[in-house]
């Protein structure tokens, strides 16, 4: 087997064969990753589907400069979180009954069928608690309005009586401090 450089140089030459070789080591393995995420199976072939298709479309133009493997997992990792943050978007309030929030969708998601996945959801969600319980008290009071409330930024400076550009500076200390401490679960979805 070629050498991930010699793997990346073939594929912004355009060399359909390597690309082929990568669409058939990492298809599956990235629908399951994504589908870990998305928890619905069809989203996570179509976004798999759709980033092969962007690796080949750009492959000359804005080729993969770092190893193949990172690349695919970090931009499927990224389109899935995407998909549920268009799914949280467009998820209706009318009637909890009738139509159930994006949080309770997550919950009925978490069943036998993904063993591995819900317990690195239950680490990863702990997690993101003690990370959010150490935050300063004003920029985890931001935080969580924004996150459990959704209150936009000018709704959450009105209720605390600050201004927008401090709602912006505490919710990027918040999620420059969620980042560096939650860096390390990249790799265990990796």
């Amino acid at each position: 087997m070629k050498s991930e450089l010699e793997l990346v140089q073939l594929l912004k030459e355009g060399d359909e064969k390597t690309f082929e070789l990568i669409f058939n080591s990492y298809f599956e393995k990235l629908c399951l990753f994504s589908e870990s995420i998305t928890r619905n199976h069809e989203a996570a072939e179509e976004i798999v589907e759709d980033l092969f298709l962007q690796v080949w479309i750009n492959c000359r133009i804005n080729p993969v400069e770092k190893s193949i493997k990172s690349y695919l997992y970090q931009s499927t990792y990224n389109n899935s979180v995407k998909y549920i943050s268009r799914l949280k978007r467009n998820t209706i309030r009318i009637d909890e009954e009738v139509t159930p929030t994006f949080e309770n969708k997550i919950a009925e998601l978490q069943t036998q069928d993904y063993p591995v996945a819900n317990l690195i959801l239950k680490e990863l969600e702990t997690k993101v608690e003690a990370v959010i319980r150490a935050l300063p008290d004003q920029c985890r009071e931001v935080y969580l309005l924004n996150r459990d409330h959704d209150l936009k930024y000018h709704q959450i400076a009105s209720k605390l009586q600050i201004t927008v550009g401090t709602v912006k500076t505490q919710m990027s200390r918040a999620f420059a401090k969620l980042r560096k401490e939650l860096k390390d679960y990249l790799y265990i979805f990796l």
